[in-house]
């Protein structure tokens, strides 16, 4: 199973330019929120933003993804919804897909940015 380490902290001011793959969505004030993430999961993975208007994914991790042990923050709001996805290896093979006959098949992760607590830590499974 991947484990992706997620940390959200309450952010006191945003600017447009630290959430620049955000387009759209809650920005009621004090639903702001800084996430930091890392990856600690063994494979190299992608984190994609689902546009709320039109559930189209768009890649907010640093290109062309983001390394085992690799980390990286961005601003977004309460409400919004990513997904995280596992990439082959260099032989084709994922090591966090949900069927362990078949190594082709990479794993994914879905997560939302709560309106809990202003400091959270979440450790996601890829499914």
């Amino acid at each position: 199973m991947m484990r992706l380490a997620i940390r959200f902290v309450c952010a006191l001011a945003l600017s447009l330019t630290s959430c620049g793959a955000i387009r759209s969505g809650n920005r009621n004030q004090g639903s702001e929120r800084e996430i930091g993430i890392v990856n600690v999961s063994g494979s190299n993975v992608e984190i994609y933003w689902t546009n709320p208007l039109n559930k189209q994914l768009h890649l907010t991790s640093p290109a062309p993804y983001l390394e085992h042990g690799d980390a990286f923050e961005l601003g977004s709001y309460v409400g919004h919804s990513f997904m995280v996805k596992e990439l082959p290896s260099k032989l084709g093979n994922c090591i966090n897909g949900d069927d362990p006959d078949d190594p082709k098949k990479c794993g994914r992760a879905y997560f939302k940015v709560s309106d809990g607590a202003n400091k959270n830590t979440f450790q996601g499974m890829l499914l």
